[in-house]
């Protein structure tokens, strides 16, 4: 339910306002102890979309921590850190990123 929420809400909303194909990975987790489905993206858009705008779009669903990509922070190891468990849930789009940002 939270995957197909966030492709069908999230990246149409996202994909509209940008005007173009939105890029993505998503995995929904399981908090500790089988708590709480929450969600891990990468997204690609372009800079006229910046954090605030999709923390603003995402605030309607709950809590949204969203910033720019840093590589330094290994946000892609962690996003994609269960998907070996058998319980994983992901959802990767049909589009690829761009090679560079600059590229959008």
């Amino acid at each position: 339910m939270a995957l197909a929420h966030f492709r069908n809400y999230f990246i149409r909303k996202t994909a509209f306002a940008g005007r173009c194909r939105i890029p993505y990975i998503v995995v929904a987790e399981r908090g500790r102890g089988g708590g709480r489905v929450h969600l891990h993206a990468l997204i690609a858009c372009p800079d006229s979309i910046g954090p605030e705008w999709l923390a603003a779009l995402w605030h309607t669903r709950g809590r949204a921590e969203i910033s720019a990509y840093q590589r330094e922070r290994h946000g892609a190891e962690y996003l994609v850190k269960t998907l070996g468990d058998s319980e994983a849930e992901f959802e990767l789009s049909r589009y690829l990123p761009p090679l560079s940002a600059g590229s959008l």
